[in-house]
């Protein structure tokens, strides 16, 4: 598989990720209060720039090679995946908070 190759199926990779991100936070939000959903909203947006910061270190570490973006691309898609199994988590939560 060739770079570019490689470029492109993590590329599609992460765009799943952020597609299963959003799904995930929109489940959340309707677990929230409007209070709560405006904090979430205010966090998700911190995280997109730690993320996009996560994404810029590993792209230095090749600075400006053919692997850079493939670095870059592999960091936010590791990030976004742990960020949907965290949100995932704190809706397991609260489902268990509210049983009886």
């Amino acid at each position: 598989m060739t770079n570019y190759e490689m470029k492109v199926a993590q590329g599609e990779q992460l765009a799943v990720a952020e597609t299963q991100l959003q799904s995930v936070l929109t489940d959340l939000e309707s677990e929230l209060s409007s209070l709560e959903i405006e904090a979430l909203r205010q966090v998700q947006s911190q995280w997109r720039a730690y993320r996009d910061g996560l994404r810029n270190f590993a792209m230095r570490r090749y600075d400006g090679g053919t692997n850079a973006s493939l670095a870059g691309i592999a960091a936010a898609l590791q990030e976004t995946r742990r960020r949907t199994n965290e949100l995932l988590q704190e809706i397991s939560d609260r489902t268990i908070e509210r049983r009886p």
